[in-house]
């Protein structure tokens, strides 16, 4: 049986390929840049690259012949390849999808980030387009407290959001390795799996963990809502979304407290 990864380069479907690779499953990757998934992989053998752009039917058409099961990645989200909708997938017709996105996307209510709204739009439509599909909801990745690391190294500091509310994060490379996991079992098709780490932090939490590794301590520090604001806004703006910024106040105030994880 053959697999469909699209956007195979990309964190999390890179490491779907290798997981199903490593399970001598046959793999076919849809990549924007054929040389690209050259650097990616140390060995290609058994993958199948499609390389040209996501929304081309005649791509698209090539990457599904033959294909029974699809995966398709949070890294396609709207707002990084201008797909907003799956129309052409749809009409490809794989006997099964898999799609992982973030919590924030479901749909029970507007979600107020940007992002989630392109992918609660995504996970709608497909939900209406008659095929069948497991969703993934990763709860938010670990990997991305990366990006403070500069500030963690040079000025000691956490800065971030929400001091009350807590995450249960996952590791982008556990989500790989499940999404491999529910291409290959189909008992599992059909459903959507929440996807968290075992213990919920608060960033004060958080920031407690650098500060015993390192030795010294790093200091969370709350950023002003309208930090949070203006960031929001510029990123709907620099994506040709207008400017809703009101809608993200609702996600600003602070969670209810809950007690805090065994160690």
């Amino acid at each position: 049986m053959r697999f469909l990864v699209t956007a195979a380069t990309g964190t999390t479907s890179a490491g779907v390929v290798r997981h199903l690779r490593s399970a001598d499953e046959e793999v076919r990757g849809l990549v924007r840049d054929k040389d690209t998934a050259t650097r990616t992989f140390d060995d290609l053998h058994g993958v199948d690259i499609v390389d040209g752009a996501f929304d081309d039917d005649v791509v698209l058409a090539k990457a599904f012949r033959g294909v029974k099961l699809h995966s398709w990645p949070w890294e396609v989200a709207p707002i990084r390849s201008g797909w907003r909708r799956p129309s052409s997938t749809a009409r490809c017709k794989p006997d099964y999808h898999t799609w992982s996105s973030c919590r924030a996307s479901q749909p029970a209510t507007t979600p107020p980030c940007f992002v989630g709204r392109l992918h609660a739009e995504i996970q709608d439509h497909l939900a209406a387009s008659g095929l069948s599909y497991t969703l993934l909801h990763p709860a938010s990745f670990a990997n991305n407290l990366f990006y403070k690391a500069e500030s963690v190294a040079v000025e000691h500091i956490l800065p971030a959001a929400a001091p009350t509310g807590r995450m249960a994060y996952i590791d982008i490379r556990d989500l790989s390795e499940a999404a491999a996991l529910v291409l290959r079992d189909p008992t599992l098709h059909g459903k959507t799996y929440d996807l968290s780490g075992p213990d919920a932090y608060t960033f004060p939490e958080i920031a407690e963990l650098p500060s015993m590794i390192l030795g010294h301590e790093i200091k969370y520090v709350r950023y002003h809502r309208m930090t949070v604001v203006r960031r929001c806004s510029r990123t709907e703006s620099r994506h040709g979304s207008p400017n809703s910024s009101s809608a993200w106040k609702p996600a600003l105030k602070p969670a209810r407290s809950v007690p805090s994880p065994q160690r």
